[in-house]
């Protein structure tokens, strides 16, 4: 069977607009809360990659700051981060006319919502979610050896990606290439070669495909298995057989792989990111195990919420997954009176 690999490419509370900001030295309190948020959302939608946790992320957003103030791009971001200001307040408006009704209702439809779920969890699959370490920047290096002690990234004019060492001071994929420079003055930038990638990307999924025939990829450098069958027809636990996938990989294309293991997709996609590079994580098929793992979980840490929606959950108090549970009853009328999609998602 042909698989093909499609390319992939907070802060603090709003105040309403009938309240007069509070002048301190230097400009007002809405003025820097302004500033806090525009400068966090110059971070960029990579924050949560890999080998981001160690940097100081408040000394990264104020290089950012400074480098592209005045550019198209800083005032582009700078307008939306007023417009999404404004909606935090109308939704915080919102928010305190909702606390004051009688939401029973609202707690019944969660409850409900909650216990179909219940009902449909599937604790029976052993999911896998593999993704190659710093792919582009690791294909590269193998005809570049030298590279290894180099901090450098793929890309032109945005980073497409980076390696971990490059990480370390900030850079990131997505990152305007004059603005990685600020941050690494001894960053190294490398054209893309896509044909290079696509060839290597086939023979990591040449191995993918001996574990799972019907694996689904996600980018170029990422994919789906579901290792039920293999583990059971060759008598071996998930975390030995992945192990192994991950071995196989690195010894036949020289580059690693980590993954993540659990009971479905999403979470697999979130536990592929807790020992990279070149390591993995599984998350135990078991209820309490998984409520436990997703309780102290940063939204920002669920694949599909980025910046906007993880300052919009914020601001309302809902900062990580077990934040949630406490506040059902308004993310349920939220759907249509909040936000612009379907919130309560976030309830599964």
């Amino acid at each position: 069977m042909k698989h093909e690999f499609r390319m992939a490419e907070r802060p603090g509370t709003a105040k309403t607009e009938k309240e007069e900001p509070e002048v301190v030295e230097g400009g007002s309190k809405q003025d820097d809360h302004q500033h806090d948020t525009l400068k966090y959302s110059l971070l960029g939608p990579s924050l949560t990659k890999a080998g981001q946790d160690s940097v100081d992320q408040s000394k990264v957003s104020e290089i950012i700051y400074n480098a592209s103030k005045g550019s198209k791009f800083f005032n582009r971001e700078e307008v939306k981060d007023k417009i999404l200001t404004q909606k935090i307040e109308q939704i915080l408006e919102k928010k305190r006319r909702l606390e004051k009704l009688d939401l029973t209702r609202e707690l019944r439809a969660a409850d409900q919502l909650i216990t179909q779920l219940e009902v449909s969890r599937d604790l029976t699959q052993y999911i896998v979610h593999v993704d190659c370490d710093a792919f582009y920047a690791a294909v590269e290096q193998l005809d570049r050896p030298e590279l290894k002690d180099v901090p450098f990234a793929v890309g032109g004019g945005v980073l497409t990606t980076c390696n971990y060492l490059a990480r370390k001071f900030g850079c990131r994929s997505g990152m305007a290439g004059f603005v990685a420079k600020k941050l690494c003055p001894n960053l190294l930038l490398l054209p893309l070669n896509f044909d290079k990638y696509t060839s290597k990307a086939q023979e990591v999924r040449q191995v993918l495909a001996q574990y799972d025939p019907r694996f689904e990829s996600a980018s170029i450098d990422e994919a789906y298995l579901n290792i039920t069958e293999y583990c059971a027809e060759h008598n071996m636990t998930p975390e030995d057989t992945v192990q192994q996938m991950r071995n196989v990989i690195h010894e036949k294309t020289k580059i690693t792989v980590s993954a993540g293991i659990a009971a479905n997709s999403k979470l697999a996609k979130i536990c592929s990111n807790m020992n990279k590079p070149n390591g993995q994580y599984v998350l135990p098929n078991d209820r309490n195990a998984i409520m436990n793992f997703m309780r102290d979980l940063p939204t920002r840490k669920v694949n599909g919420i980025g910046r906007v929606l993880e300052r919009e959950l914020q601001e309302i108090g809902i900062k990580t997954c077990g934040d949630i549970y406490p506040q059902r009853q308004l993310l349920v009328r939220a759907r249509t009176y909040f936000f612009d999609c379907g919130t309560t998602s976030f309830l599964s």
